[in-house]
């Protein structure tokens, strides 16, 4: 009796011990129902390109569902390795009811879910899910009533196809990207339609085509473009009196009356010694109306010269009136304006397109009275000169005037370079000594990308080519200093540090790759990898890598992501392990030795498709947040994916699991126990 008591007991231990496992074990999802057979929609084999889905109370479950069919009357194989099969996997009741879905027509077969069953199922369904097998056509036509904002589009619906009614609109944009779209029309007729666009940007050329769609078929008609009319801009210029007249030189003097419709108009003089001219000053850009100034040098004596002033602002181009003036023979002379002096009387300095703090007197050798200085109309450039400074015309004779204006253009830049600004600076040639003082101010919120203060410097044009100056950078003026000893074109210009940047250059973005391990390898322009950990330093810092999770840029936080979403590494190449199928983002940024991002931020991203099925692999579980940084000490390692729940292989030979195999191996030994302590129940009195 006492032992038929005790094989009670033990067998009481043994029923607990059994429902252990599935306590505390989170069970492996269960192996999917494969599905397989033949495909008819109205009796007739259903054609390539069917969708075929399968729904558990609505919802699609699985992988590999819906899947495309790649054979004609067949929506799968029953063989292996399975390349299209329809697999339906997921926490499923056993024998809840599956209903199949052909190109959205509901199938007239259901069949009850079994884990880990194969199933010959031959689907059929009705004519309303055949896919068109003539599509619409549709005809991109011309633009019309184009003004600076607005445009009519027209378009053609040429066929329906087998279509009873087909929708049509137009999609437009600045780029063939396109970006907005018409209204939608129904058309129940082969005809032509349009649409009104406004709010257009003026002078810009736009793209367009016509769309036309029928149920999940899309046409596109070809890309065509119009350009929608600019602004009308009213030009006014008129030529003032040369002065400062002698002879090889004369200032050109001209006025910009009118300036609308246009920000900026480029203004000049042509000039020759005949109402063909044949020459042409350097331009200048004016951003209101205003006088501006020409300086003639290299003219014959006593000869007779046309000029007339010309002003353009896009397509738009005006002309002052002709005007003469008559170069001298051995001296200067004057011809109203400015002051003119000969080279033995001394006199005060005229100045165009500039301010003098004092005005500049020059005694009879041309040596300065007095110190000046002199700022241009655009506060953009300081001219300064000591008193004692020798100021000479390129005749040698006391200099007369200075004057700067703005060059709409100038000579291409040295390589790594690119200029800020530029003064036209005359008469050109104009020598000094000692050497003047050039400042040039910059706003450090308008420097280009790529370029910093301690990269600007000023250079000169001599005629071929551009000259670097000796230059100082006041960081607390912002200004850019240099000596100069003549006058001609100068610039303010700097040394482009190209940004950093990352390019993720493998696998490439939309690539479709066999599930398991996926590389992603990167390249990084202008940006020095080191371990992580040190204190920033501009230009340097490290990499991260992440796994379907939003790239994180908030400055000054480090950019980390739940653990298995993202890696921290110097190196160019990383790895994801078991990478599931699916459609997955791949993500990459340069980051501070800190792990916070740069700024601003550098990133890429792409988009890839991974099909088939990953190994399997279980996840510790995540923590809810992330407090610090990734341990920089640490080996690298393969991490993988937050989203790779347990998986199966295919039907029929799922990959074993170790903790799964070992609670078998307990339940064999509890079932045998069990048989034992029964047959002691039975057999022992």
């Amino acid at each position: 009796m006492k032992l038929r008591t005790f094989a009670l007991a033990v067998l009481l231990a043994l029923s607990i011990l059994s429902a252990v496992p599935a306590a505390a074990n989170t069970a492996p999802p269960s192996p999917p129902h494969y599905f397989y057979g033949t495909l008819k929609i109205d009796n007739v084999d259903a054609p390539i390109g069917t969708t075929v889905e399968a729904r558990v109370a609505g919802v699609l479950n699985g992988d590999f569902n819906p899947i495309v069919t790649t054979e004609v009357g067949k929506y799968s194989d029953p063989e292996p390795p399975f390349t299209f099969g329809l697999l339906v996997q997921g926490e499923i009741a056993e024998g809840a009811t599956i209903e199949f879905w052909v190109n959205g027509t509901k199938a007239n077969e259901t069949a009850a879910w079994h884990s880990g069953q194969l199933t010959n199922l031959n689907l059929t369904a009705g004519s309303a899910s055949t896919p068109l097998t003539v599509p619409p056509a549709v005809l991109t036509s011309g633009a019309t009533g184009v003004t600076l904002n607005s445009a009519t589009l027209f378009g053609t619906l040429t066929s329906l196809g087998t279509a009873s009614s087909v929708m049509v609109y137009f999609e437009y944009g600045v780029t063939t990207g396109y970006g907005s779209v018409t209204p939608v029309q129904i058309m129940a007729e082969a005809i032509s339609f349009n649409a009104s666009l406004s709010g257009l940007l003026p002078n810009t050329t736009y793209h367009y085509r016509t769309i036309a769609v029928a149920g999940s078929t899309i046409v596109y008609g070809v890309d065509r473009t119009f350009r929608t009319t600019a602004i009308p801009v009213n030009l006014t210029v008129s030529t003032g009196a040369a002065t400062n007249i002698a002879a090889a030189t004369a200032i050109l003097n001209g006025n910009l009356v009118e300036l609308t419709g246009a920000t900026t108009g480029i203004v000049s003089f042509q000039w020759g010694t005949t109402q063909a001219y044949g020459n042409e000053t350097m331009g200048q850009i004016l951003g209101a109306p205003g006088p501006f100034i020409a300086f003639l040098n290299g003219l014959l004596p006593n000869t007779l010269y046309h000029y007339r002033a010309k002003a353009m602002a896009g397509t738009t181009i005006v002309f002052g009136s002709d005007q003469t003036f008559r170069t001298g023979t051995t001296i200067l002379s004057s011809s109203g304006g400015a002051t003119s002096f000969t080279s033995t009387s001394g006199g005060n300095v005229s100045t165009f397109g500039v301010t003098a703090d004092k005005e500049l007197k020059l005694d009879a050798s041309g040596k300065s009275q007095n110190e000046s200085k002199l700022t241009d109309s655009e506060k953009k450039l300081t001219v300064s000169i000591s008193s004692g400074t020798s100021l000479k015309m390129t005749t040698g004779e006391a200099l007369q005037f200075i004057y700067v204006t703005t060059p709409a253009s100038i000579p291409p830049v040295p390589a790594q370079s690119i200029a800020i600004s530029s003064k036209d600076m005359g008469p050109d040639g104009a020598t000094f000594s000692p050497p003047i003082s050039l400042a040039f101010s910059y706003d450090v919120s308008t420097l280009p990308p790529g370029v910093s203060e301690d990269g600007l410097y000023l250079a000169f044009w001599d005629g071929s080519q551009w000259v670097k100056l000796a230059s100082t950078v006041d960081k607390e003026a912002k200004t850019v200093t240099a000596n100069v000893s003549h006058f001609t074109l100068f610039a303010l210009m700097a040394t482009v540090i190209a940004p950093p940047s990352v390019t993720i250059i493998s696998p490439a973005g939309g690539a479709n790759l066999p599930a398991g391990d996926i590389q992603v390898a990167v390249q990084v322009s202008s940006f020095v990898l080191v371990p992580p950990g040190g204190l920033n330093a501009a230009g340097q810092g490290h990499i991260h890598y992440y796994l379907d999770v939003a790239i994180p840029t908030t400055p000054g936080q480090p950019a980390v992501t739940a653990l298995g979403t993202y890696q921290a590494t110097v190196q160019p190449v990383a790895t994801w392990a078991n990478v599931p199928a699916g459609a997955h983002t791949l993500g990459v940024q340069l980051v501070n030795n800190d792990h916070t991002p740069l700024t601003p931020p550098v990133t890429d991203q792409i988009t890839v498709n991974v099909t088939g099925t990953a190994l399997i692999t279980i996840l510790p579980p995540p923590p809810s947040s992330v407090t610090s940084p990734p341990d920089s000490t640490a080996p690298e390692s393969t991490v993988s994916p937050p989203s790779s729940e347990t998986t199966t292989e295919p039907v029929p030979t799922p990959t074993s699991i170790p903790e799964a195999t070992n609670w078998a191996l307990i339940l064999i030994i509890i079932v045998v126990a069990g048989i034992l302590l029964l047959a002691i129940l039975v057999f022992v009195p």
